[in-house]
């Protein structure tokens, strides 16, 4: 956006200011970040010394926040609206595709993912998961879970994962590729394990849910691909309220 800022100025006396300084500094009443990481990354040190009453805008989710002395908190309601779009990502011919660092944020508590994809094989295609911590994803056998997943076929497959790498997700065709859905629970707490339950449709369909069973903080994940893959991922915030 036009006015979303980097950083937050702070001028001396005696500075000779730029029209273009003053113009940004009129034309935004309320400092405007894209999400809570540049917000943070703007404010401290000897530029801008974050204090009590201090504003600003988040693009990501749409609400003004205000600085209580220890802590960030929303103005009004907690969020733009009940289900928010954080972010859309398409990828092509890809085997791994992993989340942007900070796409989770302490803005929400829950999240719901959704991905869908097309493989560039032929036959079945399995798809897994994996939490990323600072944008990197976890690969410690730290992993369990469960796929429940009924075939056009009838055919039925159970898979457990039990101290994996990753986790599964489910399967897809290669003429009609699938998607899946997923809610991800609480994952920017550091004291808590992130936990994932979903949806997966494919020529069939079936559930999968899973954890990572260490209390760390979670902002993002990484989907595994079988065969090099098509497709888009979409991020939705859940307000509480």
């Amino acid at each position: 956006m036009a006015n979303t800022q980097t950083t937050v100025p702070l001028f001396v006396a005696n500075q000779v200011l730029t029209a273009a300084q003053q113009n940004a500094s009129a034309g935004t009443g309320v400092p405007v970040f894209a999400t809570t990481v540049t917000r943070d990354a703007a404010f401290g040190g000897s530029n801008k010394a974050l204090a009590e009453g201090q504003l600003a805008y988040i693009e990501a989710s749409n609400v003004v926040q205000y600085y209580d002395g220890a802590a960030w908190a929303t103005v009004g309601p907690a969020s733009a609206g009940a289900l928010v779009l954080i972010t859309a990502v398409s990828f092509t011919t890809q085997t791994t595709v992993s989340m942007a660092a900070g796409t989770f944020t302490s803005t929400y508590k829950n999240y719901m993912v959704v991905l869908d994809h097309q493989p560039g094989g032929s036959g079945t295609d399995a798809v897994t998961y994996r939490f990323n911590s600072a944008g990197t994803p976890r690969t410690a056998a730290n992993y369990y879970g469960s796929k429940s997943f009924i075939a056009s076929s009838g055919t039925q497959t159970l898979t457990g994962a039990s101290s994996a790498t990753s986790l599964p997700m489910g399967q897809s065709g290669g003429t009609t590729g699938g998607g899946g859905t997923m809610t991800v629970y609480n994952p920017i707490s550091s004291t808590t394990m992130t936990d994932v339950g979903g949806v997966w449709t494919a020529q069939g369909g079936g559930t999968f849910a899973g954890m990572y069973e260490v209390n760390e903080a979670h902002d993002g994940l990484t989907f595994i691909f079988a065969t090099s893959s098509t497709g888009f991922y979409r991020v939705y915030g859940l307000a509480d309220s």
